[in-house]
């Protein structure tokens, strides 16, 4: 739906902190060509894989353990 809705989007922003439940499913959009997408506070995103690594930008970006 969101391809006929909005066929020129490129870029989406989805700010997750009020959201319930806390699962944000961005599998829909991967319809949308060469979109990037920005979530905020985001704890538990499905269909992630079926976009490349630089096409969704997560923030805050989880710390990572210093060894």
């Amino acid at each position: 739906m969101a391809p006929e809705i909005f066929p020129n989007v490129k870029e989406i922003f989805v700010n997750c902190r009020s959201s319930l439940p806390d699962i944000t499913d961005i599998t829909p959009l991967k319809r949308i060509k060469e979109l990037t997408i920005s979530l905020s506070y985001a704890d538990n995103v499905v269909g992630q894989e079926e976009f490349s690594p630089e096409a969704v930008n997560i923030y805050p970006r989880p710390r990572t353990e210093i060894t």
